[in-house]
C-alpha cells in the first residue's frame, strides 16, 4: 500500500536533487557514499550511476528485497537499523533523504540516529540531510483527504500530538478488506535539527529551501536541506 500511495514522487525530483548537490560538493570520482534510510533505492541507484561507490541501508526488509535487484559492483543494499555504525569514518557523503529522521520517541535517540551518521563520515566529508519544514508543514496541514487508487480507498488524516506529526491511513480494499496503518514523525524545527549534528561534532555548512537548492525561508519553503561537514 504504501508504495501505491507514494507512487507519484518520481525520479525526476530525486535526479534534480541529486544533480544539484552533486555540482555543489567537491568529490572525487569513486568517491564512497552512503544512503541511510534508502527505501527502495531510487536516489542511491541514481548517484552511482554518476560514478560513485554506494551503500544503500534501510530498516525495511521489503524494501531492501526490491533495492537488491538494482545493485551492481558500485552499488550494494543491506537492511540495517540507522542507529547503527554500518562502517565507521569510511565514507565521503552519508545523504538522508526525504524526511527519514524523527522516527523515535525521545530526542536522546534521535540525538544517537546523528551521532551514527557523523560517525560514519570521514574527515572532511559531508552529510547531507534532506527533511520537511515543519513550520509550513503544520500550517498547511490537511486534517483530511480521500484518495482511490486501483480501485483501493485510502482515508487520511493528520494531526499534531505530543510533538509528532502523525498520519494515519485507513485502507479498503475490496480484495483483503480494512485495514489501518499509522506514520509518524517528530515536528523537529530547523534548530533542534541542527544542533542534534552540532552535538554530533559536525560543522553546518549550508542550508536551502528546495531540491533546487534556493535558499531557505520557513514561511515559503517546501523542505529544510541541511549541508553539514566533519
Amino acid at each position: 500500500y504504501y508504495a501505491m500511495l507514494y507512487a507519484h514522487r518520481d525520479d525526476k525530483e530525486a535526479e534534480l536533487f541529486i544533480d544539484n548537490i552533486l555540482k555543489y560538493l567537491p568529490l572525487i570520482n569513486q568517491a564512497k557514499i552512503l544512503d541511510i534510510a534508502c527505501g527502495e533505492g531510487r536516489h542511491a541507484a541514481y548517484i552511482a550511476s554518476k560514478g560513485y561507490d554506494v551503500q544503500g541501508i534501510d530498516l525495511s526488509e521489503r524494501s531492501i528485497s526490491i533495492a537488491k535487484t538494482k545493485e551492481h559492483q558500485h552499488l550494494k543494499f543491506s537492511v540495517e537499523d540507522m542507529r547503527t555504525v554500518v562502517n565507521a569514518n569510511h565514507f565521503d557523503v552519508v545523504f538522508n533523504c526525504f524526511t527519514s529522521f524523527g522516527y523515535f520517541e525521545t530526542q536522546a535517540e534521535n540525538q544517537l540516529v546523528a551521532n551514527a551518521f557523523a560517525a560514519q563520515l570521514k574527515e572532511g566529508a559531508y552529510l547531507i540531510f534532506d527533511f520537511l519544514n515543519i513550520h509550513k508543514t503544520i500550517k498547511n496541514l490537511v486534517a483530511r483527504e480521500l484518495k482511490i487508487i486501483n480501485g483501493i480507498q485510502f482515508e487520511i488524516s493528520r494531526i499534531v500530538e505530543k510533538g509528532f506529526i502523525i498520519k494515519t491511513i485507513k485502507v479498503d480494499d475490496p480484495q483483503h478488506g480494512k485495514l489501518v496503518f499509522q506514520e509518524k514523525v517528530a515536528a523537529l524545527n530547523k534548530e533542534l535539527i541542527a544542533q542534534f549534528f552540532i552535538n554530533a561534532g559536525l560543522k553546518l555548512e549550508a542550508v536551502f529551501g528546495n531540491y533546487e537548492l534556493a535558499e531557505f525561508i520557513e514561511e515559503e519553503s517546501d523542505r529544510l536541506i541541511y549541508i553539514f561537514k566533519k
